[in-house]
C-alpha cells in the first residue's frame, strides 16, 4: 500500500507540474511553433501558479500563507500581461497592491484568530486606491486618503480585537490618523471650495443687483 503524499509533495508536484507547463511554452516560443512574447509567457506562469497556491491551500486549509501567492502572484502575472499587451496603460499599482492586500484579507477571513494580517490589508488598499484615484484624476490631492485609510484600518483592528483594553493603542491611532487625515482633507477641499465659494456670493450679487434695477 502507498504511503499518502505529505504536503510538502504536494507542494512540489504542483510546482513540478508549473516547472513543466513553463518550459514546454519556452520550448515551443523558441522553436517557433507558436509565438509569444516571453512578458506573456511569465504573466501566465505567474498566474498559474498562484491558480496551483489556490487548489494547495484548498487542499489543506490549514496552510493558509498559501493564501498569499494564491492572490499575489496572479496579480504580478497580471501586471506583467497588461504591460507587455497595453504598455501606455499604467495600472500596476493598484493591480498588485490591490492583489496583495487582499490576500492578507484573505488570510483574515479564514483565520480570525488572527488581527494581524488586517493592518497590511488595510495600507495596501489604501494605497491602491490613492493611485487608481490618481490615474482617473491625476490633478487631484488624495493624501488625505493615506491618513483615513489608516483610521479605518486601525478602527477596524480595535473593533475584532477579542480584548478591547489591549487593543486601546489601535484605538489611539484610529483618533489620531482620523484627525490627521480629517485636516489635511479640510485643506484639501477649502482649495476647490474657496473659489465655488466666491463664485457663488458674485453671483447672487449680480442677481441682486439686476432685481434692484
Amino acid at each position: 500500500m502507498n504511503p499518502r503524499p505529505t504536503r510538502w509533495q504536494d507542494l512540489q508536484t504542483l510546482l513540478a507540474v508549473v516547472c513543466i507547463g513553463l518550459g514546454l511554452l519556452l520550448l515551443l516560443k523558441n522553436l517557433r511553433i507558436i509565438t509569444l512574447a516571453l512578458d506573456l509567457v511569465v504573466a501566465a506562469a505567474l498566474m498559474a501558479m498562484g491558480l496551483l497556491m489556490f487548489v494547495y491551500y484548498l487542499r489543506d486549509r490549514q496552510q493558509w500563507w498559501a493564501l498569499f501567492p494564491a492572490f499575489a502572484l496572479p496579480a504580478l502575472g497580471l501586471v506583467i500581461g497588461l504591460d507587455a499587451l497595453l504598455p501606455r496603460l499604467d495600472l500596476s499599482g493598484p493591480i498588485f497592491l490591490g492583489g496583495t492586500g487582499i490576500s492578507f484579507l484573505a488570510v483574515y477571513y479564514v483565520r480570525r484568530e488572527h488581527w494581524w494580517p488586517l493592518i497590511p490589508a488595510g495600507v495596501l488598499l489604501t494605497l491602491a486606491t490613492m493611485d487608481t484615484l490618481k490615474l482617473l484624476v491625476p490633478r487631484l490631492s488624495v493624501d488625505w486618503l493615506f491618513f483615513m485609510g489608516l483610521a479605518l484600518t486601525f478602527g477596524a483592528v480595535y473593533a475584532v480585537s477579542p480584548n478591547r483594553q489591549q487593543a486601546g493603542w489601535a484605538l489611539i491611532v484610529a483618533v489620531v490618523s482620523g484627525v490627521i487625515g480629517l485636516v489635511t482633507m479640510s485643506g484639501a477641499v477649502l482649495k476647490y471650495l474657496f473659489p465655488l465659494l466666491l463664485i457663488a456670493v458674485g453671483v447672487y450679487e449680480l442677481v441682486r443687483s439686476q432685481r434692484q434695477n
